[in-house]
């Protein structure tokens, strides 16, 4: 009966591993750079809650690449100089401290961010936080992370990300996704087929970006009007 146990077990474990990763392994592999601005939302997960102490809209994860295209030595300096940049602004663009104990506080997630993703794939404190500060419309979705209610049989999407690069996705494979607005409480349905075609970076800026921060569409678009047809 042990044994039986045992095998059961290794099967859901194979299982699990497969449903989340059957997307990813098409999209990191080959020649094509993959690089994502990635967004959390204000959530019941647990980098949700922290993101919904600071916002009801939206926080600034990073900005993610899978590969290092500039050979730049990194110079000592480096962390200090990016502080130097995120520190004043990183309201503006909700960059928070993910850390339980920092709370929206800056600079220490924020230089690991750059270290992490920017220093050690070649880009320096000024090009890093050019990344961060670029909501230009040319993005698109290539990032979701998604929880599956069982109740509403859909995944629900925890964290969004606009780039380049193919679309990475953690859910549950072939179903409907939808997002939350915890502002007004509308839900917003996205059937997986045209997920990418119809999920926009101008509709999430307009939806959930600009609610809280207006320059952001001010500089780079789109017009504050308009719903998604899909809210329910």
């Amino acid at each position: 009966m042990l044994w039986i146990c045992s095998i059961s077990a290794v099967l859901g474990i194979l299982w699990s591993l497969c449903r989340w990763v059957a997307v990813i392994d098409a999209v990191y592999s080959g020649n094509q750079e993959w690089q994502s601005l990635r967004f959390q939302l204000p959530d019941d997960t647990h980098d949700g809650r922290n993101c919904a102490k600071l916002s009801e809209h939206f926080c600034l994860k990073g900005f993610f690449r899978t590969r290092r295209t500039i050979y730049r030595s990194p110079f000592d300096g480096d962390q200090k100089n990016f502080v130097n940049l995120i520190g004043p602004i990183h309201r503006q663009i909700n960059f928070f401290s993910s850390y339980h104990h920092r709370y929206g506080s800056c600079c220490a997630y924020q230089a690991q961010m750059y270290m992490k993703h920017g220093q050690s794939k070649g880009l320096s404190p000024r090009s890093y936080y050019d990344h961060l500060m670029d909501f230009s419309s040319y993005r698109e979705l290539n990032f979701v992370k998604a929880n599956y209610n069982q109740t509403l049989c859909l995944n629900q999407i925890t964290q969004i990300g606009f780039g380049n690069g193919k679309l990475v996705i953690y859910a549950q494979p072939r179903k409907e996704f939808a997002i939350v607005n915890r502002n007004d409480g509308a839900t917003y349905r996205f059937p997986y087929q045209v997920l990418k075609k119809r999920f926009t970076f101008d509709w999430f800026k307009r939806m959930f970006v600009c609610r809280e921060q207006p320059w952001i569409c001010a500089q780079f678009g789109p017009s504050l009007n308009g719903n998604s047809p899909q809210g329910s």
